[in-house]
C-alpha cells in the first residue's frame, strides 16, 4: 500500500501536476486593515479575493470589501460606518465579533450576490441598521448559532434572503420588503425577537422540524394578520391552501399570547428525537447513581 501511493505520487509529480497544500490566506497583522494586501499572507498572499481567507485576529476596514471570501474564527473585526461594507463574495462568522458602532441612520450594506453566514461568535450592530441588499441587489443572510445583536432595524430588500436554524437574534424594528424571503429551516433550534414591524410585505416560510421561535414584543396579533394575508407559510403553503389562521393556529403553529411568540407545533418525529434524547439523559443520570 505505501510502495503504492509512492508511486502514484511519483507518477502526478512527473505529469507536472502540484499538490497545493494550502490555498488559504491567512490575516497576520493583528489589528490591521482587511483592505491591505500585505497584511495577507499563508498559502497565497494577498487580498482574499477569488480565494478563502481565514482571520483569528482583531482587524478594521478602511472600505469597502469587494469579493472577499472569508472565515472569522476569533478575533474582533471593526467595520466602516456609512459604508457598502461587503460587495460580493462570502464572509463566514465562526468565531470572534464582527463589530460596527456608529450612529444615526447609518446602514451596513451587504449586497452583489453576498452571503453572510453566522455559525459561532457574534454579529454586533451598535447604533445602527443592518441592510441586505443594500446595494441594489440580493445579498443572503444564514444563521445557524452564535449571537446577532441589531440596536436599530433589520431590513431585508432588494430580493434579498434570510434562513435561520438556530441562534439567538435580537433587533428593534423589521423592515422586509416585497421580493424578499425570510426562511426558518430546520437546524438545532433558536430564537428571534424584534419589537416591532415597519413592513412586512416579503414573505415568512417555516419549513418542517424547524424548532426556531420568532416574536415581536409590540405586535399583539401580528402572526395572524400576516398568515391571513398570504405572507407566511407553513412548507410553501399559505392560508390557500390550509385555511385561515383559526385553522392553523394550535395545529401546524403554536403562538404564544403572552409573548407574540409565533412557533411550529413539534411534528411527530421531533416528538420522538425530543422523547430519544430525554430518555438518553434519564439514563444516564440513573448510570451516575448507580
Amino acid at each position: 500500500m505505501k510502495k503504492t501511493l509512492i508511486n502514484s505520487l511519483a507518477a502526478c509529480l512527473a505529469l507536472g501536476f502540484v499538490l497545493n497544500v494550502s490555498a488559504q490566506t491567512i490575516f497576520t497583522a493583528d489589528g490591521g486593515d482587511l483592505n491591505t494586501a500585505g497584511n495577507w499572507a499563508g498559502g497565497t498572499t494577498g487580498l482574499p479575493v477569488g480565494q478563502d481567507g481565514e482571520i483569528s485576529l482583531d482587524a478594521t476596514q478602511s472600505a469597502t470589501m469587494t469579493n472577499y471570501q472569508v472565515t472569522q474564527l476569533a478575533g474582533t473585526v471593526s467595520l466602516l460606518p456609512n459604508t457598502n461594507t461587503f460587495l460580493g463574495g462570502s464572509w463566514n462568522v465562526e468565531g470572534g465579533t464582527l463589530l460596527m458602532a456608529g450612529g444615526g441612520t447609518a446602514d451596513i450594506q451587504t449586497g452583489s450576490a453576498h452571503t453572510l453566514t453566522v455559525d459561532g461568535g457574534l454579529l454586533s450592530i451598535t447604533g445602527d441598521d443592518f441592510r441586505l441588499g443594500g446595494a441594489g441587489s440580493a445579498a443572503a443572510f444564514n444563521v445557524a448559532s452564535g449571537t446577532v445583536s441589531i440596536s436599530d432595524e433589520l431590513a431585508i430588500i432588494n430580493n434579498s434572503t434570510a434562513q435561520f436554524l438556530g441562534g439567538a437574534t435580537t433587533f428593534n424594528r423589521l423592515r422586509h420588503n416585497a421580493g424578499s424571503a425570510i426562511t426558518l429551516s430546520s437546524g438545532i433550534g433558536g430564537s428571534v425577537i424584534g419589537t416591532s414591524i415597519t413592513t412586512f410585505a416579503g414573505t415568512m416560510d417555516w419549513q418542517t422540524d424547524s424548532l426556531m421561535t420568532w416574536s415581536f414584543s409590540g405586535e399583539t396579533d401580528w402572526a395572524e394578520t400576516q398568515w391571513n394575508a398570504g405572507r407566511i407559510t407553513f412548507n410553501t403553503q399559505g392560508v390557500g391552501d390550509l385555511g385561515v389562521w383559526s385553522a392553523v393556529n394550535g395545529s401546524v403553529f403554536d403562538f404564544d399570547t403572552g409573548t407574540n411568540t409565533l412557533s411550529l407545533v413539534p411534528e411527530p418525529s421531533t416528538f420522538a428525537l425530543l422523547a430519544g434524547a430525554l430518555a438518553m439523559g434519564l439514563a444516564m443520570v440513573r448510570r451516575r447513581r448507580s
